[in-house]
């Protein structure tokens, strides 16, 4: 062993337990960025969508803008347990109405489902579908039926 470094093995392994705080955050922010550019159950390639990224951010596209914070809750699932719960409970809570076709869902669930279809957000599409996927611990038959 060289003199003055130690071995990364002797270092004590970090936590993996995250702050609950950190997953609401993003949580909420990706709620209220959906809400903003896809209000109600409006289909995520319609042009208004778009005009109103295009008027927020100039030049950046959804993909840009939300994809990044996709991917950050997709992390947090796939790197903690009470994370990966937590955003399953939020998406597809136990008491979920299916009564109607979740698609068409004016929630975030509904808003992520629609956003699977869209030709214009191929980023952030594949980014909700990694996030979905991460979220029904890497079991993609199981996502719906929780």
């Amino acid at each position: 062993m060289v003199a003055g470094r130690r071995s990364l093995s002797r270092l004590p392994s970090p936590s993996t337990t995250l702050p609950t705080n950190v997953i609401q955050r993003a949580f909420d922010l990706l709620e209220v960025s959906f809400f903003r550019y896809f209000p109600g159950s409006i289909d995520p390639d319609e042009q208004d969508a778009r005009e109103q990224c295009r008027r927020d951010a100039g030049d950046n596209t959804l993909d840009d803008l939300l994809s990044p914070l996709v991917v950050l809750i997709s992390r947090l699932c796939i790197a903690d347990e009470v994370s990966r719960a937590r955003v399953r409970q939020w998406l597809v809570p136990d008491d979920l109405d299916r009564s109607t076709a979740l698609e068409a869902r004016s929630d975030l669930l509904g808003r992520c489902l629609r956003l699977l279809g869209s030709v214009y957000h191929p980023r952030l599409k594949d980014a909700v579908g990694e996030m979905l996927f991460a979220m029904s611990d890497s079991n993609g038959s199981s996502i719906l039926l929780m």
